[in-house]
């Protein structure tokens, strides 16, 4: 019963997301502070923020959707 129970929380996309986007801005954080090039740290977390909103749904139409919108808004601020 308690495999179980854990099981679900281990399985649970509501909080794998996040931590794979954490640990990925952490190793962004601690390349840049190690190799003293903090320049990359901006284009590199964008990055990350960019693929972390393009998978957000699981349906082809929804990632292609999200891929175009994510595109434009940071064409937008790039233009600006």
């Amino acid at each position: 019963m308690l495999y179980k129970h854990w099981q679900y929380y281990i399985l649970n996309r509501l909080w794998q997301e996040p931590v794979r986007i954490f640990v990925a801005m952490s190793c962004v954080a601690l390349f840049a502070w190690r190799h003293h090039t903090v320049i990359w740290t901006i284009p590199l977390i964008l990055g990350i923020v960019a693929a972390a909103l393009t998978d957000i749904d699981d349906r082809l139409a929804g990632r292609l959707k999200n891929i175009v919108i994510t595109l434009v808004c940071f064409a937008v601020a790039t233009i600006s």
